[in-house]
């Protein structure tokens, strides 16, 4: 007679196999790296049935200190002999620091353990000296440049941009990356030659998407 088995194989986010109990991978998606809190990565991976005889899966368990960081959904309760089916993990950290996780996939081939990481830290914070500076000149004469610090004033690493909304005002170095209270100073200059006598009001912007 002929002996039908099923098989179980996890394949990464990448397709390369991984193997039970192997530590966490960033290249096959199991390690999901660090995010800043309260954001959610959602990596897929599959279930391949190996063997050539229904694998059924019975049920899953997530344990370890860092299980209600990692979400599971979409486990299939069955796997037809030489197939595929996906399923997710999200990652949301609530909190900073690093977090471990064990998914055991109960079955009828053999148990299967997943290993999953992640872990979080507090967004960047952009800190400013001065809310607001005022040049008082003369028209075509030139004006003393003022300063500004940026400071990063949360955690992370803050990577800003200045950007200006008029042509007449400018600044030295119009990007920077500050680690955690770390800071910079920039020039601000303002350019009169070819403004008319007048009061004028300019704006920057300074901005980090990945900024609390």
């Amino acid at each position: 007679y002929t002996l039908t088995v099923p098989g179980i194989m996890v394949l990464g986010t990448n397709m390369a196999a991984v193997a039970s109990g192997e530590a966490a991978s960033t290249g096959k998606g199991t390690d999901f790296g660090s995010l800043y809190v309260g954001v959610s990565l959602t990596n897929t991976l599959s279930i391949t049935n190996t063997g050539d005889a229904a694998l059924t899966i019975s049920g899953w368990t997530a344990s370890g200190a860092g299980a209600s960081k990692f979400a599971i959904s979409g486990v299939p309760s069955e796997v037809a002999a030489s197939s595929a089916i996906p399923f997710q993990v999200t990652f949301t950290p609530s909190s900073t620091g690093t977090f471990d996780a064990a998914l055991v996939v109960a079955n009828n081939a053999t148990n299967y353990t997943v290993n999953l990481h992640g872990s979080a830290s507090l967004r960047p914070v952009i800190g400013v000296s001065e809310g607001s500076l005022t040049f008082t000149g003369l028209v075509n004469i030139a004006v003393a440049d003022q300063t500004i610090i940026v400071t990063n004033a949360g955690e992370g690493t803050l990577n800003y941009a200045i950007a200006s909304d008029r042509f007449w005002l400018s600044v030295t170095n119009a990007s920077g990356s500050l680690s955690a209270g770390s800071s910079q100073l920039h020039a601000v200059a303002v350019k009169t030659r070819g403004l008319a006598p007048s009061f004028y009001v300019g704006h920057l912007t300074i901005a980090d998407p990945s900024a609390a």
